[in-house]
């Protein structure tokens, strides 16, 4: 939902990146069913989560990614 949301919100404002930004959400959102679907007993499990999370969303994605779009929202100082 988190995504769709941002991205409706790139898209009111013009976003030229925004297909782009849209294959980003899907690959992150292809990762998350496939570390979903492990199964419950895979010890790793919980290790590739956290680096799915820590690496992939927070660093390459939040950090990275999305920090592209920020100008879109910068406003002038008063």
């Amino acid at each position: 939902m988190h995504f769709e949301h941002e991205e409706e919100i790139l898209a009111a404002h013009g976003y030229p990146r925004l297909e782009e930004h849209r294959r980003i959400h899907d690959g992150l959102l292809r990762r998350a069913a496939e570390l979903r679907a492990m199964p419950a007993g895979d010890s790793s499990g919980p290790t590739r989560i956290i680096e799915f999370l820590a690496r992939d969303v927070v660093v390459r994605h939040m950090i990275g990614a999305d920090r592209q779009y920020y100008s879109l929202f910068a406003t002038a100082p008063d």
